[in-house]
């Protein structure tokens, strides 16, 4: 591999994960605000974690797959606390409205919900 192919991947390497880092809703939600912003992040981050559901169950059923189920596994688990927890922009009473408000989110959304709660995939 020439010197110039391993510059160009670490350069784009670098900005595939400052996207992903400033660009997600997940982070929107450990950022929020106020707890409007941060209910508005999780109706967000739910609704892109559902499509990104649906695609995995639609897409062949292989380890490469299987892996993006767990990570969308991991942002569920992150959303659900982590995220809420580390607002440093919330009160406790806040951080436990935006906690309950995510599980009624959550509940809105059946497959994630069972996939969140039992770690089986529905659609498999």
């Amino acid at each position: 591999m020439t010197k110039f192919t391993k510059q160009f991947l670490s350069i784009l390497t670098a900005c595939f994960f400052i996207v992903l880092a400033f660009g997600s809703d997940e982070v929107d939600v450990q950022y929020a605000e106020d707890l409007g912003a941060i209910k508005e992040a999780i109706d967000d981050s739910f609704e892109n974690m559902q499509a990104e559901y649906e695609e995995l169950c639609d897409s062949k059923r292989n380890s490469a797959n299987k892996s993006d189920f767990i990570m969308l596994n991991g942002k569920l688990a992150s959303i659900m606390s982590s995220y809420i927890e580390n607002n440093t922009n919330l009160s406790f009473d806040e951080q436990k409205t935006a906690q309950d408000y995510a599980e009624q989110t959550l509940g809105r959304y059946p497959d994630l919900s069972e996939f969140r709660n039992t770690g089986t995939i529905p659609c498999w």
